[in-house]
């Protein structure tokens, strides 16, 4: 039996050790994007190079096997909006009677890249609506807005969506998730998780086979399927919420603040759940050791 008073601190030293390290292909070729407003397809197979087949005015420079496309535009300005079903990006103030500066996403660029599908696809510094097939492992930094679509990362994600990007992909490998602002990103499985969601964004995923952290705070709601694996550790604040259907781990840490909600269905050896201010936690009894503190109106449920 573990020695239960330092569960809190083998649950942050575990999160360390087991997100310190990057695991991107070092041999995969690259495909940077940068600096760029529009659309973008993304269609990978098992052989070939990066080839961009419609560049649509975009200029791209090829470095050995990598190959990278700068339209050098900033896209800290701007701004996207919907009118019906048209989606609208510009700068400026927005006004319900005047779109002056706003282009419709049809009107900017539609780049067509073909890509083996081991390529390390590293996107930021852009605003992106697309599609994009399996891909051997991904950096992507979304932010201001845009919609983005992609298939399998089969290796390691890092994902940034900030302002109100939003992301779908099907199954990653070891996954380091970063929300903010009132972004969404919706996703089935994962080997292993780190999670910070803030602001309004929303995640939703299928199963994590591995130790996952979680942060949460702002009014971020996160939905997940389920979690097995040695540790599972989760702060949340604010009007947060976090809902885990099933699951099994050998080490359950959870502290809930504001007025936060945390539901874990699943089962542990050990846990520890600290509920504070206006927040619920509800969890079932371990196998092991439990230790449970609430202060204020928090409340710490413990079903048999």
């Amino acid at each position: 039996m573990r020695n239960f008073t330092s569960l809190s601190a083998l649950a942050a030293a575990s999160c360390l050790t087991l997100f310190g390290a990057p695991a991107f292909a070092n041999n995969a070729p690259v495909l940077k994007i940068e600096n760029f407003i529009g659309t973008i397809e993304i269609i990978t197979s098992n052989t070939g190079k990066i080839t961009v087949e419609n560049a649509d005015g975009v200029k791209s420079v090829r470095s050995g096997s990598d190959l990278s496309i700068d339209d050098e535009t900033s896209v800290r300005k701007y701004n996207c909006r919907t009118k019906g079903k048209h989606v609208l990006i510009g700068k400026g103030k927005w006004s319900g009677f005047s779109n002056k500066g706003f282009k419709n996403i049809k009107e900017y660029p539609h780049v067509k890249i073909s890509a083996p599908q081991d390529v390390h696809l590293d996107i930021s510094s852009s605003i992106i609506f697309g599609k994009v097939d399996t891909v051997g492992s991904a950096h992507l930094h979304i932010g201001s807005c845009g919609d983005l679509k992609l298939g399998d990362v089969t290796g390691q994600l890092d994902l940034s969506v900030s302002g109100s990007g939003d992301v779908t992909f099907g199954n990653a490998g070891v996954s380091d998730i970063n929300i903010s602002g009132a972004g969404d990103v919706t996703a089935e499985d994962l080997q292993k998780a780190d999670i910070d969601v803030s602001g309004s964004g929303d995640l939703e995923l299928g199963n994590i086979s591995g130790s996952t952290n979680i942060e949460s705070s702002g009014a971020g709601d996160i939905e997940i399927n389920s979690i097995i694996g040695e540790d599972l550790t989760i702060n949340v604040s604010g009007s947060s919420s976090i809902s885990i259907d099933s699951g099994s781990v050998d080490t359950l840490y959870i502290r809930a603040s504001g007025a936060s909600d945390v539901t874990y269905n699943g089962s542990s050896k050990d846990a520890e759940a600290r509920a504070s201010g206006a927040s619920d936690v509800t969890i079932h009894n371990p196998s092991g050791q439990l230790r449970t503190s609430d202060s204020g109106a928090g409340d710490v449920n413990v079903r048999g």
